[in-house]
């Protein structure tokens, strides 16, 4: 992957960091194009992950599947208060594609660390779980923006959960959705 520079650099910022228009914050952009550089940047167990504020930014037209996964039930567990912007490099064809094998949730997000964690220009396919959120799980002060995504064929197994495509869990979460859609997607018990 590489780190590339999106604006002029802070002098406060570390070398090859880029700051906000504002300087108010330094932050790093790193363009990926497989999924280990991917789980890297956002898993918790990744060995680079991302800080508050950085950008990550996947390759057009590419679609992950589990290479190196969090876990048999889960691609990508980004708790531990991880903050920032996750995009496609084109977000209006969702041609990045998280694909979970009808095995595994994609995304499990705890905690953003009171910061907003952006998701932008992806298709959320294929997640399944026997639990919350066969797409994507949210709770436990997690500030999350979903923007231009779609959740298709994502699906919860467990009788007494829900949240096929979507679980948000607690008054603490916040999640807002901009340009999301929802094809095929179902949960067993309720709440699909």
């Amino acid at each position: 992957f590489s780190a590339s520079a999106k604006s002029t650099s802070c002098a406060d910022c570390e070398p090859g960091a880029l700051s906000t228009e504002l300087f108010t914050s330094c932050y790093f952009l790193y363009n990926v194009s497989t999924h280990e550089q991917f789980y890297n940047k956002i898993s918790r167990n990744g060995n680079s992950k991302m800080v508050h504020g950085d950008e990550i930014i996947m390759s057009d037209s590419n679609t992950f599947s589990c290479g190196t996964c969090h876990s048999s039930d889960t691609m990508f567990d980004l708790n531990g208060d991880i903050s920032g912007h996750i995009s496609c490099s084109n977000i209006n064809d969702l041609n990045c594609t998280l694909d979970g094998e009808n095995t595994r949730r994609i995304l499990h997000v705890q905690g953003t660390g009171g910061k907003v964690l952006r998701i932008t220009g992806f298709r959320f396919w294929r997640g399944r779980i026997n639990e919350r959120g066969g797409g994507i799980v949210i709770y436990n002060n997690a500030n999350v923006k979903l923007e231009l995504a779609l959740f298709q064929d994502c699906s919860n197994t467990h009788s007494s959960y829900g949240g096929g495509g979507i679980w948000v869990q607690g008054s603490s979460a916040v999640v807002n959705l901009y340009g999301i859609s929802f094809l095929s997607n179902s949960a067993y018990g309720s709440r699909g």
